[in-house]
């Protein structure tokens, strides 16, 4: 099969579930922190089994989503060092430093 034959028969597939990749994205950016329903989710799963931009997106999503989150930590961590006594600071220091 050929690749404009196969990209024809996804364009077909897609247009039968009525899902686009406006809403697929949309709808991913939406759910990551809920949980749909189980059939929302199968349509969206179908739209994405089927188009790998859309995969991409999640993918990327979920990527931005993880160094945020490091980042909050990172940030977290910098604030609790700030009110720290010089004295902690330097225990801390060296505890560090057996571990390494």
């Amino acid at each position: 099969m050929t690749e404009s034959k196969r990209e024809q028969i996804r364009d077909i597939i897609l247009n039968l579930t009525r899902s686009k990749c406006a809403d697929t994205s949309r709808f991913i950016s939406e759910n990551m922190d809920r949980q749909p329903s189980p059939l929302k989710w199968l349509k969206v799963g179908f739209h994405l089994a089927l188009c790998e931009y859309c995969r991409e997106y999640k993918t990327q999503l979920k990527t931005l989503r993880r160094l945020t989150q490091d980042l909050e930590k990172e940030g977290a961590n910098m604030e609790a060092q700030a009110f720290m006594k010089p004295e902690s600071k330097e225990r801390l220091k060296q505890i560090i430093a057996k571990k390494n």
